[in-house]
């Protein structure tokens, strides 16, 4: 089923997930600049890596990724 959360403890989660996300967004892609990748692919890199950054997060909470939520 996994974790379970008070509603403060929740809004406190979503805050720093929404703040850890943007991270492994901007750091995706300064990787992909880093790397010399064409300018279209660097905000790509940036999407794919905070999107499965999220993912691996909510498998290791043992919860249902957020990106096959519905309901959100």
């Amino acid at each position: 089923k996994g974790l379970e959360f008070t509603e403060t403890e929740q809004q406190v989660l979503d805050w720093a997930d929404s703040i850890c996300l943007g991270a492994f967004c901007v750091v995706g892609a300064m990787s992909a600049t880093k790397a010399g990748l064409h300018w279209l692919v660097v905000p790509v890199v940036g999407m794919v890596t905070s999107t499965f950054g999220g993912i691996i997060r909510d498998l290791l909470c043992r919860q249902k990724p957020w990106v096959c939520h519905t309901d959100r």
